[in-house]
């Protein structure tokens, strides 16, 4: 009994031994854990649903792929959904941005109200980009919001501002402008201010602006300011416009990102350009922001780097506001790999793909470093930045070393390489002096004036018109490769004008192409040097005649029991692409393709045809030669002459000659009984007939010039015209190409025309092109 009674009190002592012992560790173990190890445990568990977002905020983060919220997030959110006040401290590129919508966005979803929030920023191109991220989260439940900037016309942003947009993203002199000006805009009901980057608006002297703006907003809402640093103005600003505001701080050091690599190359002022296209044209195919301290030197490097060949785009202060967003729309679209930029690029903008940002300049304040080189390395990507020093910018590079607190590695270059490029790059730094004069004075020569009237304009960008090395690389490659003679100077010239017009044109519509803007694209081929007047003259003859047409119709609109797709150039019927030359032969050409297929699937047997026996010989039927003529008509003269030779026994000469039909050694090819049209606009008859028939001909409308131009793609062309039609071609099949319908259309320019010389024209697009309008075949 007495052993019993020691052994129990045993086993509770040591009971409340081990509940001591543990309680003791987990005490230590928290202890052991510093609060950045909480912190980092806490942002570990935490996603959107947990901050205490709604469902459809929520799905909005997700569909925007935002995985988990940022630290910023994480911190400020919850604060602000429960009514606070919040200054949120925090490096660029945190996420600062979904860390205000998004309880905006919740407040504006429990209490609908237009005019409900108003967000300032100190750039234009950051508005722009806040607005994105708004109109991305707010989609799915109708918000709407308005940027106003300047730069932009002022009645538009009037009529914006009427229709009393849930959210304003504004830049404080333009809104300004707005309150004294626009008759009937107040913010009395505002119930959310921002003050996004507000370090960079104060010290970019809005003070006295958003001192007016406070005083036209109630007293009584909730106010955000996001900065990266808390000077004292903004300290001043914290005083006057937030009440009892909680303090978000993510990190009180100035720091980049661990997947930011940081280099620095030391070399003389003097070589600056030449170690920058070195590094340029070393890394080929990556995307790259070049920041420089001033518009004038942004302007100079782009026009330099034009003129080498690089495909470099400006972005600075000076330019207008369409201009600054056109540059920055090609950047992101990556239809320029290399954006030339001041400090309005250093801040916010969020642009993925961004590999490598360069300091071709070092910053005057240091602090712009950080926000430099955070343009790239974003999103748990990564990215290298290098700053070029050269002897006058020591003390400068010293004092960001000593800013983000520790030493950056060199970046290696072979000096030798370097020093090859000095004499071209010396080439470049005087056409980019010389048109810097030139855009300065205005002395631009009339000529260069009208070549260039569409184009882009956006400072330098056009320049690749009159750069030496465009003219070797793309004009010379042009001339040899269609063998161009010109008989005088004054032809060559011309020609050479008419050249780079095109080439403008191209690349303006194949910015719309990479950018989803467009379906198809355009590209140089043999009739680059002509202005379009002169390739329809040339080329597009066709000579409809509404009084030669068939009494057999091909009615039949049923494709219920059709193929998706149908390809006869995958079936041996469809003879190799031709070249009409420069002969307006074009129906000639679409007749004989019909019946050299018609033939094909009667015989097995492929036999090219003669289509200069039909140049030549089919004049009584009212066909003009390389003057123009009519399919419908080339049938009949097929008909009456028992027969079309073989284009082995009457080869094709591009030129009008006497006919030779009744030659002794004349070889039939293929006969035909009579001939079928396809009812007139029906592009179900002609799909049917495609399908169960063969290949077609067809007249349509090619005068466009993006026709002219065309290169691949889905050819849509609202403005093309079903009823004028002047060209003829011949249908080869029918699909669906990314959703959208297509005929795959056989044309007669040659295989550099194209794609490969075929064109996939738009279908079910009420018979855009005239391309079911006179539509015909053979019987054989």
């Amino acid at each position: 009994m007495f052993d019993d009674n020691i052994s129990k009190k045993s086993e509770d002592t040591s009971q409340e031994q081990n509940d001591s012992n543990t309680t003791m560790n987990l005490s230590r173990i928290d202890s052991l854990l510093n609060e950045e190890t909480k912190d980092l445990m806490k942002d570990e568990i935490a996603t959107f649903k947990s901050l205490g977002l709604c469902d459809v905020l929520c799905e909005a983060c997700e569909s925007l792929k935002w995985i988990k919220p940022s630290k910023i997030q994480v911190e400020s959110i919850p604060v602000a959904l429960k009514g606070h006040d919040i200054i949120g401290l925090a490096e660029t590129g945190s996420g600062k941005t979904g860390a205000f919508v998004l309880p905006i966005l919740q407040a504006l979803l429990e209490t609908p109200q237009q005019l409900f929030a108003l967000i300032l920023t100190p750039t234009r191109e950051l508005a722009f980009q806040i607005n994105e991220q708004v109109k991305a989260l707010g989609v799915s439940f109708g918000t709407t919001s308005a940027t106003i900037v300047g730069g932009m016309d002022m009645m538009t942003q009037s009529l914006a501002l009427a229709k009393r947009p849930h959210i304003i993203i504004a830049t404080p002199g333009r809104l300004v402008d707005h309150l004294e000006n626009t008759k009937g805009f107040n913010l009395k009901s505002l119930k959310y201010l921002v003050l996004d980057e507000a370090d960079r608006i104060l010290n970019m002297d809005f003070e006295k602006e958003v001192d007016t703006i406070l005083k036209a907003i109630p007293r009584e809402r909730r106010t955000f300011m996001f900065s990266a640093t808390m000077t004292s103005k903004v300290r001043k600003l914290q005083r006057a416009s937030l009440k009892d505001p909680v303090r978000v701080e993510v990190s009180s050091k100035y720091q980049t990102v661990e997947n930011l690599l940081q280099y620095y190359l030391f070399i003389p002022v003097k070589y600056k350009d030449c170690y920058l296209v070195y590094i340029l044209n070393s890394l080929q195919g990556n995307s790259f922001i070049v920041f420089c301290n001033t518009c004038n030197q942004t302007q100079r490097i782009a026009l330099l780097l034009r003129n080498l060949g690089f495909n470099a785009i400006p972005l600075h202060g000076q330019m207008s506001q369409a201009k600054r967003l056109g540059s920055l729309n090609k950047f992101r679209s990556k239809a320029r790999s290399i954006l030339l930029a001041t400090d309005v690029a250093s801040r916010g903008l969020d642009i993925p793909h961004v590999d490598f940002v360069i300091n071709y300049d070092i910053p005057t304040h240091s602090k712009d470093y950080i926000h430099r080189v955070g343009r790239t390395a974003r999103a748990g990507r990564y990215g290298k930045a290098i700053t070029i020093v050269s002897q006058y910018d020591v003390e400068l590079y010293q004092r960001i070393e000593h800013l983000i607190g520790k030493k950056l590695p060199l970046y290696e270059v072979i000096d030798d390489d370097v020093m090859l490029l000095q004499e071209r790059v010396l080439q470049a730094q005087r056409f980019a002096k010389n048109e810097m004069m030139e855009q300065k004075s205005g002395s631009k020569k009339s000529t260069t004036k009208h070549i260039d009237k569409d184009d882009d304009d956006d400072g330098g960008e056009d320049l690749v018109n009159k750069s030496k090395l465009f003219q070797l690389k793309h004009k010379r490659k042009f001339e040899a490769k269609y063998n161009r003679q010109f008989r005088t100077v004054y032809d060559e010239l011309l020609r050479k004008l008419i050249f780079h017009r095109n080439y403008v044109y191209i690349r303006k519509h194949n910015e719309k192409y990479e950018a989803g803007l467009s379906t198809y694209e355009l590209g140089v081929n043999q009739f680059a040097d002509l202005t379009n007047k002169e390739y329809n003259d040339q080329m597009n003859r066709l000579k409809v005649k509404h009084d030669v047409q068939s009494e057999h119709v091909f009615d039949n609109e049923d494709v219920s029991d059709l193929p998706d797709e149908v390809d006869w150039t995958l079936k041996n019927v469809v003879a190799p692409i031709k070249d009409q030359k420069q002969c307006g032969s074009c129906w000639a050409f679409s007749a004989v393709a019909s019946m050299e297929s018609q033939n094909a699937l009667k015989t097995g047997q492929l036999v090219e045809l003669s289509e200069q026996e039909l140049v030549d010989c089919s004049v009584g039927e009212g066909n003009e030669g390389c003057d123009g003529g009519w399919m419908d008509s080339a049938f009949e003269f097929v008909i009456k002459a028992d027969g079309i030779d073989t284009e082995k026994s009457y080869p094709y000469h591009g030129v009008n000659q006497v006919c030779r039909s009744y030659q002794k050694n004349k070889t039939i090819g293929a006969t035909i009984e009579t001939y079928v049209d396809v009812k007139a606009k029906s592009e179900k008859a002609l799909q049917r007939a495609t399908a169960k028939v063969g290949p077609i001909s067809v007249a349509i409308d090619a005068s466009s010039q993006d026709f002219q131009l065309y290169k691949s793609g889905i050819y849509n062309e609202p403005d093309c015209s079903p009823i004028d039609l002047d060209h003829g071609v011949a249908v080869v099949g029918y699909g669906v190409l990314n959703g959208v319908p297509y005929w795959k259309v056989r044309n007669s320019w040659g295989v550099s025309w194209g794609m490969d010389g075929y064109i996939l024209m738009s279908r079910n697009r009420h018979n855009q092109c005239g391309i079911a309008s006179r539509a015909s075949y053979p019987l054989i």
